[in-house]
Order: structure tokens, then C-alpha cells, then sequence
């Protein structure tokens, strides 16, 4: 917590509090819509909270990213941003829907 050494212990007890009220998305794959309409996917999210502001961090799933050019990096999302998720059991639902939508739309064309 080095970016407000002051409030460290003030924003660790917030984040404590947080683990009751935030989502447990453990061992999920995320789709998430970000502001400008950005979608990401998010493997295996937890929250964390960094230099103030709450985050979603977990780890850029294959096909969770254009082109692919950040699978397996971690990745993090500011919560404040996101404008709606999907929740996924597994990598493998994630990638079957993920085809399911994108089969349905070569079809349409």
C-alpha cells in the first residue's frame, strides 16, 4: 500500500469490510463491459484495493483480449469502470459461449 502511506491502515480496514459486501468470484472467468464499450475477459477475479480505488485483478483468459495480446498477463480492471459482467463457472463455459456468440454472428452476416 505505498501510495498513501497515511491512509494504509484506514483503506486495509475498508478493504476488509469490502470482503463482506463484493462479489466472490474465485475460480470464475468474467466477461466485463467497460466504459466505451470495451469488453474484456478477467480468469479467476478477486478485488484489491490500490492506491484507493478498488480493483478487479485476475489473470487475461485466452480469447479474453483482442487478438489475444495479453493472454495469461495479469490484468486489472478499476471496478468504478465496469458497466456490467458476466459470470462464467469455468474457462471452458466462457470459450463455449464465446464461440457460440461469435459462430452466430458470422452467420448472420
Amino acid at each position: 500500500m505505498g501510495c498513501y502511506p497515511d491512509l494504509s491502515n484506514h483503506l486495509f480496514g475498508i478493504l476488509n469490510n469490502m470482503k463482506n459486501t463484493t462479489p466472490d468470484f474465485k475460480g470464475k472467468v468474467l466477461s466485463v463491459v467497460l466504459e466505451g464499450s470495451w469488453t474484456r475477459g478477467i480468469q479467476d477475479p478477486h478485488f484489491e484495493l490500490q492506491c484507493g480505488r478498488l480493483f478487479l485483478v485476475g489473470t487475461s483468459p485466452k480469447e479474453g483480449s483482442t487478438k489475444d495480446w495479453i493472454t495469461g498477463l495479469p490484468y486489472a480492471v478499476a471496478w468504478d469502470s465496469v458497466m456490467d459482467y458476466a459470470v462464467f463457472d469455468s474457462l471452458d463455459e466462457y470459450l463455449e459461449r464465446l464461440h457460440t456468440f461469435y459462430g452466430s454472428k458470422k452467420k448472420k452476416k
